[in-house]
């Protein structure tokens, strides 16, 4: 009956058998699952997956497949995992996890080295690597240092006193629901988030950064406020904490650092200047060589942190020489 129902052709009867072979784990059903994902023989509509009238079908049932594969367990090819990660690269990334590092590290690779810009391409990205450090190598690790950050702030004060900060505001929301459709078993799909103490399951852990995931109705409103981060100056500087086996906040230098100089004069600003980078500039070059004392880079990747800098005068009638 199942298999009748998937080879039917109609999105509902697939989403059943999905349903029903999950619950029952009929492995025949989930084999046929799995060819029909890896072959793609249902695919999304084009355009957007729902609108204010309802789910696109063929997505709910695709999702309904993928759902009975994650929940049951299931190790799927990476090959299956390749032909869904455009359209679903959450599913994606939930059957990479389910798969052995040995069987799923060229995959991971793959997304981690990804050149595109797009927000899914970057997510990806990020989970690959956080998935690649359970067993960091040369490879993870070169391309991480060498697109990593420091930026350093030179405050220039009239006196020690004087203050300095920062401050902003963030905001999210969630998304609108659409009407279930009629004669349907519920499909469930899933959302990943981070550091959310709300999330329904753990998907990678690297020391204190959790992905966690919320898996619900695919068609019911949802949103959160713990979107997942792309690989960018704070989220690297986490992974070579990782591979020192420190905290990122005992790291010697971080994404983001300030400073203050008060000013005593054209040549004492200077001096003090360049002491404050060579000082910032050591801690680079240290990280850089106890990642190579570890066997995490190799001898022909000379790589080093990106450093930049920024003085910012608080003196009013500046005296600097412009």
């Amino acid at each position: 009956m199942l298999q009748q129902w998937l080879a039917s052709g109609d999105p509902r009867l697939i989403a059943w058998a999905a349903y029903f072979a999950e619950k029952t784990q009929d492995h025949p059903s989930m084999d046929t699952m799995e060819r029909m994902v890896r072959e793609q023989l249902v695919s999304p509509s084009p355009g957007q997956p729902y609108s204010m009238y309802g789910y696109d079908p063929s997505r709910l049932a695709i999702s309904a497949m993928l759902d009975a594969l994650i929940q049951g367990g299931r190790p799927v090819s990476p090959g299956t995992i390749r032909a869904i990660e455009e359209d679903f690269p959450t599913h994606a990334a939930l059957l990479a996890h389910q798969l052995p590092l040995e069987e799923s590290r060229e995959l991971l690779r793959g997304w981690f080295s990804s050149e595109r810009g797009d927000w899914k391409a970057q997510m990806l990205a990020r989970l690959a690597a956080m998935m690649l450090a359970a067993q960091p190598d040369p490879t993870l690790v070169g391309p991480i240092v060498a697109k990593s950050e420091e930026h350093l702030t030179i405050y220039l004060v009239a006196t020690n006193n004087s203050g300095f900060g920062l401050g902003g505001s963030v905001t999210c929301g969630d998304s609108i629901g659409v009407p279930y459709p009629v004669g349907w078993p519920y499909v469930y799909t899933y959302e990943l988030s981070e550091n959310d103490s709300s999330a329904h399951g753990e998907l990678i852990r690297v020391d204190d950064d959790v992905i966690g995931y919320k898996r619900y109705v695919a068609t019911q409103g949802h949103g959160s406020c713990y979107f997942v981060q792309p690989l960018n100056a704070i989220t690297r500087h986490r992974l070579i904490a990782h591979f020192l086996e420190i905290s990122a906040q005992e790291m010697p230098w971080h994404p983001e650092e300030r400073a203050k100089i008060v000013w005593q004069g054209q040549a004492a600003y200077s001096r003090q200047l360049g002491r404050a980078v060579e000082a910032e500039q050591k801690k680079l070059r240290q990280t850089v060589f106890q990642l190579r004392e570890r066997g995490l880079l190799r001898a022909d990747q000379q790589v080093m942190p990106k450093f930049s800098l920024d003085v910012k005068c608080m003196i009013k009638s500046c005296p600097l020489i412009q």
